[in-house]
């Protein structure tokens, strides 16, 4: 896994913890591993504890992926 300080490592454990059943690749379209709504829901509730006020839900849509989840919340704040 990835350097838990970086902000992608922190997404993949966050993921760990709450989808332990499944490994996700960090370019991993999160949409085509069929996850549930509550899960997603519950996944944007854990980046917006993590980066508070960084992430709209649906922002998941835009960056699918936790490459570019990271890549976005890396960015400039909006």
């Amino acid at each position: 896994t990835s350097d838990q300080g970086t902000t992608l490592g922190r997404l993949q454990q966050l993921c760990e913890r709450l989808i332990p059943d499944k490994r996700i690749d960090p370019a991993t379209n999160l949409f085509e591993i069929n996850l549930s709504s509550l899960t997603l829901a519950r996944l944007h509730e854990g980046i917006d504890e993590a980066f508070p006020g960084r992430l709209d839900v649906l922002d998941l849509f835009d960056y699918p992926t936790l490459q570019a989840l990271a890549s976005f919340l890396d960015g400039p704040a909006r």
